[in-house]
């Protein structure tokens, strides 16, 4: 039986990191759906630390083959931990996917 590509993957890239202080990052990604099929409520997260953070999109869907490049700006709450903060991408029909924010 052939093997085709995965009902629904998704990447996630750092595109750049440019900090701001001590409190404030912006960072930019590349997000995109390698699968078949669309990624349904598609979020973008910065767990491991207390923090809070905006960016050009969260919660969106991302069609087959999709690519977009979101920019975001992270709030840093607790210094003392955000050296442990990564970035993560998922989907509600997909894993999700994590990538180092450095």
């Amino acid at each position: 039986m052939a093997s085709g590509p995965a009902a629904t993957a998704l990447r996630l890239e750092l595109v750049s990191k440019r900090d701001e202080g001590q409190y404030r990052t912006r960072i930019q990604v590349r997000v995109r759906n390698t699968g078949s099929h669309p990624a349904f409520l598609t979020r973008f997260d910065v767990p491991g630390t207390k923090r809070s953070f905006y960016g050009t999109d969260n919660w969106f869907w991302l069609a087959a083959g999709e690519e977009r490049t979101l920019e975001f700006e992270i709030l840093w709450r607790d210094l003392a931990t955000r050296d442990q903060a990564s970035l993560t991408l998922g989907a509600w029909n997909a894993p999700a996917v994590k990538t180092a924010l450095k």
